[in-house]
C-alpha cells in the first residue's frame, strides 16, 4: 500500500505502507502526542515526512516528546544518532505524518515488521529499545 498524503504544495508517498510495519499494536499513547524532530541544537530532520517505525524518545525531567535524531551525513546511509543524556526510549510512531503535523500515536507494546520501516533501525538500537520497552518486538514477514 502506497498513501499520497498533499500539504499544500508538499505531495510525499509513503512507501511501504504503515498497515505492514505494523502486524500487531498492542497498547499505545493515543494520537495527539506533539513530537519534537529532534534534540540536538541546530539539528534539522531530514526527511519530508515521519515515517511509520520512527524511533520516539521522552526527556526524563520534563516528559518532553522528540523523534530520536537522525545522523545524515552520509544521504546514502541515514542512521539513527546515540541516544542523548536525559531522554528514554517511548516506543515507535503508529502512522506516517507530515513533518508541519507532528501529532503521533507511540507504539510501546506490539510487534513492529522493521524490514518495512522506511527509516532501518540499527540493531544495536533495536536492542536498546527492547531492553527499554520489552513489550515491543520486531519481527520481519
Amino acid at each position: 500500500m502506497i498513501a499520497d498524503i498533499t500539504s499544500g504544495a508538499i505531495n510525499v508517498s509513503f512507501a511501504g505502507g504503515d498497515d505492514i510495519v505494523w502486524p500487531s499494536v498492542l497498547e499505545e499513547v493515543p494520537g495527539g502526542v506533539t513530537v519534537k524532530l529532534g534534540v540536538a541544537d541546530g539539528y534539522k530532520f531530514p526527511l519530508a515526512f515521519i515515517p511509520a517505525g520512527m524511533v520516539v524518545i521522552q526527556n526524563t525531567t520534563t516528559t518532553e516528546w522528540s523523534l530520536l535524531d537522525l545522523d545524515a551525513t552520509n544521504p546514502d546511509a541515514i542512521v539513527y544518532a546515540a541516544l542523548p543524556s536525559g531522554w528514554a526510549y517511548a516506543g515507535l510512531v503508529r502512522a506516517s505524518k507530515l513533518i508541519e503535523e507532528p501529532f503521533v500515536s507511540v507504539v510501546y507494546c506490539g510487534t513492529a515488521n522493521d524490514k518495512a520501516m522506511v527509516q532501518p533501525i540499527a540493531a544495536a538500537v533495536k536492542t536498546a529499545i527492547t531492553t527499554a520497552l520489552p513489550k515491543l518486538t520486531f519481527k520481519a514477514n
